[in-house]
This record gives structure tokens, sequence and C-alpha cells, in this order.
């Protein structure tokens, strides 16, 4: 878990598992999104909207939530942490991990836990070392 009683950021695999969840554990990270111990910011809400659009509106109606702004300290920490793992952005599309490297880099400044949708996009994630992360399954287990 977060060190300090720090919040949890969503990537947009963890938007897509809310999105999918039903009943009780959507309503769970909803409250988490709500009291803002869950947090989206902007650029990862807008490539979850253009990713998955259906999805995006099915959140819109059950939730109005706020979304939090990149800085510019977030994209300096993207930038450190691709070349501290002699990485490149890739091109923009769905497959790419331009967006993993922007909440990663959110994490690591703001003391954050990513929650994503599986155990594969926590490798990339445990890669760079410096960040905390957790399945959606793992984050549910811990709030109920």
């Amino acid at each position: 878990m977060p060190k300090n009683g720090a919040t949890y950021v969503l990537d947009m695999r963890g938007i897509l598992s809310w999105s999918n969840a039903t009943g009780n554990e959507q309503a769970a990270i909803t409250a988490g999104v709500l009291d803002g111990s869950i947090q989206i910011y902007n650029r990862t809400w807008r490539e979850f909207c253009d990713a998955y659009p259906d999805q995006a509106e099915i959140l819109k109606l059950i939730v109005d939530f706020k979304t939090e702004k990149v800085l510019q300290e977030h994209r300096l920490q993207a930038a450190a942490l691709a070349e501290q793992q002699q990485a490149t952005f890739g091109f923009f599309g769905l497959n790419n991990t331009d967006g993993e490297w922007t909440v990663a880099a959110i994490a690591v400044a703001n003391d954050r836990a990513i929650i994503t949708d599986r155990r594969t996009r926590i490798k990339f994630y445990d890669k760079l070392g410096e960040c905390h992360c957790i399945t959606m399954d793992e984050y549910l287990k811990h709030v109920a």
C-alpha cells in the first residue's frame, strides 16, 4: 500500500476495470474517486475516452468526478524515468506506453500507488523501481 496514507492514481487500464466493474466493486471504486483517495488525471481520462468511448460515456452517466491536471513537474519526471530506463516514447496509439510513463511519473512525484487491471502491466511499472502498483482486485480486497 502507499506510504504515509498517500492516495492512488488510476492508469488507463485501471479506468477500464472500473468501467467494467459491477455492483459493490463499482461502488467501492466510485467512492474512492469521489472522496479523492483515487485520482484520475486529465491526460489519462482523455486517452481513455479516445480508446473506449462507450465505456467513458457509461462512467460519465453514473458519476460526476473531477480530473487532476498533469503538471510540468509530472512531464519532467516522465522524461527522467524514461531516460533512466534508456527508453523512448512510442508513437501515439492504443498500445503505446506514453500514457504509462506519465502515470508512473505522477505516482513517483506525488507518492501515489498506481491501480491497473492486471499483473502484466505491473511489470512495466515495477521495472522503474520507484513505483508502487497494485491490481484493481488487490485494491478491492484492501478496501473491503
